[in-house]
């Protein structure tokens, strides 16, 4: 016996179990771990999968200008790994020359 092949719009059809969805295996970044998004430093507080094989973080900006929403959600794909060495932290603070 043979089985049909399955098209779009019959997928809706089918059990959510049936259904085949793209696993993700692991998470592109830790708990507590520096990244970057566009020009600020934050650090990793959750993650989580999205209803694809997307992944999603909670995180905290610690550096640059966070418009007064110092945590936010977003996408990993958005997110890049942090290094200190390369990627200097500006300073918020004003340095007193001596």
């Amino acid at each position: 016996m043979q089985h049909a092949q399955i098209k779009d719009f019959e997928r809706v059809l089918l059990p959510r179990g049936l259904v085949a969805r793209p696993t993700v295996k692991r998470f592109k970044f830790r708990k507590g771990a520096l990244v970057r998004f566009h020009d600020n430093v934050c650090v990793v507080h959750l993650r989580f999968r999205d209803g694809g094989s997307g992944q999603s973080f909670t995180v905290e900006i610690i550096s640059g200008t966070d418009g007064g929403r110092p945590i936010r959600h977003v996408r990993g794909e958005f997110l890049t790994r942090y290094n200190p060495v390369s990627q200097p932290v500006a300073s918020t603070a004003g340095s007193a020359a001596t």
